[in-house]
């Protein structure tokens, strides 16, 4: 440290001789003479010459470290212990929790200071979660104490049911608690924890089948503030439990209860009745969920909900979505894939009522066909994603309709249209030379409005002087691209009548503006990968991202059995997949 404040004099002549004119009228500037090995001593610092000896008796020490003729004044023998721990754990602070492992390592003291509970508000095991121990990660949340208000311990099988009761009384100030894929810890000691946890606003123990009943019971009676649950495919839960998580925790605004049986008109009801604040309900894959139980929600409901999730609920029919349209007019994402019964009456009236939708997933609804894609592009303004994968009566002309003239032509980036037999090549063709045709206008007319849609089928208005225009027109167009950030995403995956050719034309006609993923994607990354290698003189490697089972979205709900197995194919990978962060070397 004494090495780094002994700071050479020869720093302070060329910093002199860098300011040339602007410092030789000052009082207090040194000569500058010529850098030579006379003027250095045996230690390696330059000796101050005589004649400037009266200039640096008559210089006093500023605060100023910037102003010339000063210098900073420096500490002999500065140690980083002598600071007081308040100030110490400030600075530790600012490290990361990789940082923070090296720094335990250095000395005994900073390992004490990284077990300060100030600095563990916040434990996310997922840089290392399988790397630490059970020993490693009780410690943790023992030094954290009080303090901790975010664990997530998700994908941590390392904690175990004793480790979770020690926290529950080192620390009750939890806020979040994330125990997703934690298949190690018990049902009494998840009870255990949650009925000490009386801060909590934030519950994930989704896939969990050591969650019961008695145990969102428990929840209803220890957490009031709690904002955000997800039991999602908890196996040994059921309607009565869910009953009771609405009659003790009407804070909740997200609720996400996907996969659970038995939810009948009571508990239904008491979820609309009793929750205000609910803006987010997952209801996918509740297989026994009917028409009546959902209405019975719908009437006691109190209108606020932002998002609805009933994908795959096979019994609901169009006089469900009838006053889903009438009573929830804030409703923006709509997820209703897998919903067979459902045809063009309720959607049509769906989307004439409701106005705001921006995420709108129709997959696999056969019934469904283009008069509701034509009211969709009539009404739907703010509409970023549409998913019509599996509607096999969707044709190109209404597709074309929606992307060139429809009102979501300013706001639509991601269309699904996999498996959809009867889209050919000519949807592709068609929106691309029509994203091309914007293109080109919007280069030649810098001066244009940049609230001009580039997907828009009328031209934007030119003014007078932009046909005299002779610069900039690329920069202008850019600027209309960054703010508005238009880039069309189409799927075509399964699409039988989709061609490379017609995949690889539409894309040399529109790209950037256009992005098509279909079953071609992988050989253009391995045609790219060859050419790359061709030029550079390397050997070629090809990149799989484009493959297939790669590039298509994961399916929430799919029918087929080919779906199925690639679905448990990509969980098994999500979940075994995960990259290893750093050793965790707190003990």
């Amino acid at each position: 440290m004494d090495a780094l404040l002994a700071v050479p004099m020869f720093a302070d002549i060329d910093l002199d001789q860098q300011l040339g004119a602007k410092s030789s009228h000052s009082p207090h500037s040194l000569p500058s003479p010529p850098i030579s090995d006379a003027g250095f001593s045996e230690d390696g610092l330059q000796q101050v010459p005589e004649a400037a000896l009266p200039l640096v008796e008559n210089m006093s020490i500023s605060e100023d470290h910037n102003s010339i003729g000063s210098s900073p004044k420096a500490k002999s023998n500065f140690d980083f212990d002598d600071l007081p721990k308040e100030l110490r754990i400030k600075i530790f602070q600012n490290l990361a929790v990789k940082d923070l492992m090296q720094a335990a390592m250095v000395c005994r003291a900073w390992k004490q200071l990284t077990l300060d509970g100030s600095l563990w508000s916040n434990i996310d095991v997922t840089p290392y979660y399988r790397n630490i121990t059970t020993e490693q990660l009780l410690a943790l949340g023992v030094a954290a104490g009080g303090f901790l208000k975010i664990a997530n311990f998700r994908g941590c099988i390392q904690l175990t049911g004793h480790s979770l009761r020690t926290l529950a009384e080192c620390c009750p100030n939890v806020k979040v608690l994330q125990l997703k894929d934690c298949r190690t810890v018990s049902t009494p000691s998840i009870a255990c924890f949650i009925s000490q946890a009386h801060q909590l606003q934030v519950l994930d123990v989704s896939g969990l089948d050591s969650i019961k009943n008695h145990t969102l019971q428990a929840v209803a009676s220890s957490c009031p503030l709690l904002r955000i649950l997800n039991v999602a495919w908890c196996r040994n839960i059921n309607g009565d439990g869910i009953n009771a998580i609405a009659q003790g925790c009407k804070l909740l605004e997200h609720l996400k209860v996907n996969g659970c049986p038995r939810l009948d008109d009571a508990t239904m009801s008491a979820i609309g009745e009793n929750l205000p604040n609910l803006k987010r309900l997952c209801l996918a894959s509740c297989s026994d969920l009917k028409d009546r139980a959902l209405l019975a929600f719908l009437d006691s409901s109190h209108g606020r909900l932002t998002h609805l999730n009933i994908a795959n609920c096979a019994k609901i029919t169009d006089a469900v979505i009838y006053v889903i349209a009438d009573k929830f007019t804030m409703l923006t994402h709509l997820e209703m894939a897998g919903c067979s019964l459902l045809t063009d009456d309720g959607l049509n009236h769906l989307v004439s009522h409701l106005n705001g939708i921006v995420n709108l997933d129709l997959e696999d609804l056969f019934q469904i066909t283009d008069t509701s894609i034509r009211e969709i592009a009539h009404h739907q303004k703010s509409l970023r994603r549409l998913c019509v994968s599996g509607c096999v009566q969707i044709t190109d002309s209404a597709i074309i309709n929606l992307v060139l003239r429809g009102e979501c032509t300013d706001s639509l980036e991601q269309l699904e249209l996999d498996n959809c037999s009867a889209i050919t090549d000519r949807a592709l063709t068609t929106i691309a030379t029509h994203l091309a045709t914007r293109k080109a206008i919007f280069s030649q007319s810098p001066s244009s409005d940049s609230s001009s849609s580039l997907f828009s089928s009328s031209p934007p208005k030119l003014n007078k002087l932009s046909s005299f225009a002779t610069n900039s027109s690329e920069d202008s167009f850019d600027k209309v691209l960054g703010r508005k950030k238009r880039q069309l995403s189409v799927e075509v995956l399964d699409c039988n009548n989709i061609t490379e050719n017609g995949v690889r034309t539409a894309l040399n006609q529109a790209a950037p503006l256009l992005q098509i993923k279909s079953f071609y994607s992988w050989n253009d990354n391995r045609r790219r990968s060859l050419a790359d290698a061709e030029d550079n003189n390397t050997p070629p490697t090809v990149d799989l991202t484009g493959l297939r089972t790669n590039v298509r979205r994961m399916r929430y709900y799919p029918l087929t059995r080919t779906r199925r197995r690639r679905i448990q194919r990509e969980a098994n990978t999500v979940a075994t997949g995960r990259s290893q962060g750093s050793s965790c070397i707190i003990s």
